[in-house]
């Protein structure tokens, strides 16, 4: 997925910039990859920890 952030970045910044567009692009690229990477990691431990409550909630009701 990182990839496909590098080219959606990469390829507007060089037709603009050039060679210093595409290596901004590159970078922004692999910071929004990241960053949805870690947003889905987030959300996963989220999900997680919703889980474990109910089932910490289900033992203290027994």
């Amino acid at each position: 997925m990182i990839l496909f952030y590098i080219f959606i970045f990469a390829l507007p910044g060089f037709l603009l910039l050039g060679g210093f567009g595409l290596l901004l692009g590159v970078f922004a690229g692999i910071i929004v990859g990241q960053v949805e990477k870690l947003r889905k990691e987030v959300a996963s431990l989220k999900q997680d920890n919703e889980k474990m409550r109910r089932i910490l909630a289900n033992r203290k009701n027994e």
